[in-house]
């Protein structure tokens, strides 16, 4: 096949549907989709992980543990985007109604200290043994794992 360069006409050893570059950017485009997909996969299972969790949260709990008010969330002590490994762990969620709900998250520090107080420190110690001692890789197994242990916990009651 003949390629034009300026003037020149070169002898091309490929057609163009067979440029070694453009399938190169193919494979490379392919393989992005396929990490998307996984990605996507990934986080469809960890909200849906997400859903069931705050769904045992309702049926375990209906009063706020800071004021006494009504049930509202599961609020992880250890935050879901700093410890993997707590993330379904009950013993890191303290059940709590709107009103303390968003006044922790708007920086109020007597939430935080109301339950440090309630839990008592051998529960925060227990905590901080965990979030740095268990090793877990969030795959896709470990979700639908999480997934069916919590599905099992709804199903119980």
């Amino acid at each position: 096949m003949l390629v034009v360069f300026g003037k020149r006409k070169v002898e091309c050893l490929w057609s163009l549907k067979e440029n070694p570059i453009t399938s190169m950017k193919t494979n490379i485009k392919k393989k992005q989709n396929i990490q998307i997909t996984t990605s996507q996969k990934l986080k469809r299972l960890r909200n849906k992980a997400d859903r069931l969790f705050q769904m045992v949260g309702r049926m375990n709990y209906d009063k706020c543990l800071v004021c006494g008010g009504e049930y509202s969330c599961l609020h992880h002590y250890y935050p879901k985007s700093t410890s993997t490994p707590l993330r379904y762990d009950f013993h890191n969620t303290i059940p709590l109604c709107v009103k303390c709900h968003f006044s922790h998250h708007n920086g109020n520090p007597e939430i935080h200290n109301k339950v440090n107080m309630i839990m008592g420190l051998e529960w925060v110690e227990e905590l901080e043994w965990r979030k740095h001692n268990l090793k877990i890789k969030p795959d896709q197994q470990w979700y639908k794992t999480q997934i069916e242990i919590m599905e099992t916990m709804l199903s119980v009651k």
